[in-house]
């Protein structure tokens, strides 16, 4: 084997969401002479219950038959992934700073900070920080979660064959599939089964996210007082308009009557690129999770400054697995 080719050459890295109810892949390939991106797998395998409940894995043998499962339906081996996990167990917050903090002051800045904004001690959480994109702001996106949740995830897919390169939450996921504009605000209802994720999110960085309860979610009324009670605080936070709101609806609530409405393929921009793939066309709004962290996965590794929520950064990660990959490789 040629060593320096393993080590120099990315391998297609896919895109896993992990959910409740199900565990989705997507894996997208991109010619660099077009810059065309096309699907190369789309796979689902209904998860067992109790095997992850409210975003924690609880029976990590149930999430690891299935991700088995699945991944056997795959065309080809996948070995790297980057996996979007539900909200619940993450903590957010964006920090403001003066327009004077920026670059390595900002990065001293952050690390005096992070002991004094977290709900739980530094040495049991993962955390990371994403910078705003907008120059009119000089603020951060803090995220953190416990280590035994992170920890749960990475062991039950390294069981299963996968080296995990990063992870991320669903609505960062969801915000990278949704065509929303740098600088505008937009409001994200995704709810799947009995449970709803609100959250604000401004171009595609995370803002705001709650996820409520499944008595709220489940009441047409109690979801819409919920929504608009959310975005009355936030613009008079903010002192800024919400602009748009997406729906991300699935099941039979994503064709039932009233208000609440599915995402539509004009305000989707995963959706729109692939919306003629069959699997797309029958559940639209169901991918946008796995196909959001595949494109992730096809950023060049040394790009990747995104919120990553496990010890080390996505380059070091990916190096560090495919160095195990490798020495697995040599082992059998």
């Amino acid at each position: 084997m040629d060593l320096l080719r393993f080590f120099t050459r990315e391998e297609n890295i896919g895109g896993i969401e992990a959910h409740d109810a199900h565990i989705r892949v997507a894996l997208l390939s991109l010619d660099k002479k077009t810059t065309t991106v096309s699907i190369t797998a789309l796979v689902e395998e209904p998860l067992p219950a109790g095997a992850i409940e409210n975003g924690v894995v609880v029976k990590s043998e149930l999430l690891v038959s299935a991700l088995t499962r699945v991944l056997k339906k795959m065309p080809s081996k996948l070995r790297f992934a980057i996996v979007t996990i539900p909200a619940e167990s993450v903590f957010h917050k964006i920090v403001s700073f003066p327009k004077t903090v920026r670059n390595e002051k900002l990065e001293e800045a952050m690390k005096l900070t992070v002991g004094f904004q977290l709900p739980r001690p530094i040495e049991e959480v993962y955390l990371d920080w994403e910078k705003s994109e907008t120059s009119k702001t000089n603020e951060v996106l803090l995220a953190m979660v416990p280590k035994q949740v992170i920890d749960a995830y990475t062991g039950a897919f390294l069981a299963a064959g996968v080296h995990v390169v990063a992870v991320e939450t669903h609505p960062m996921s969801i915000a990278r599939s949704l065509a929303t504009q740098a600088g505008e605000q937009s409001l994200l209802v995704a709810r799947e089964g009995d449970r709803a994720t609100i959250a604000i999110i401004e171009g595609q960085m995370l803002r705001f996210v709650r996820t409520v309860p499944g008595f709220i979610a489940s009441d047409e009324k109690l979801l819409l007082n919920e929504i608009d009670r959310i975005r009355s605080f936030y613009e008079a936070e903010s002192k800024r308009p919400v602009k748009r709101t997406y729906w991300m609806i699935e099941g039979d609530h994503a064709h039932g009557a009233g208000t609440l409405a599915s995402l539509t393929q004009d305000n989707a921009k995963a959706i729109d690129l692939f919306a003629k793939h069959p699997v797309i066309e029958k559940n639209p709004c169901a991918w946008l999770s796995a196909l959001g962290s595949a494109m992730r996965g096809l950023l060049p590794r040394g790009e990747d400054t995104i919120i990553s929520l496990m010890p080390i950064g996505t380059e070091e990660a990916y190096i560090k697995q495919k160095a195990l990959v490798f020495s697995e490789f040599i082992a059998a």
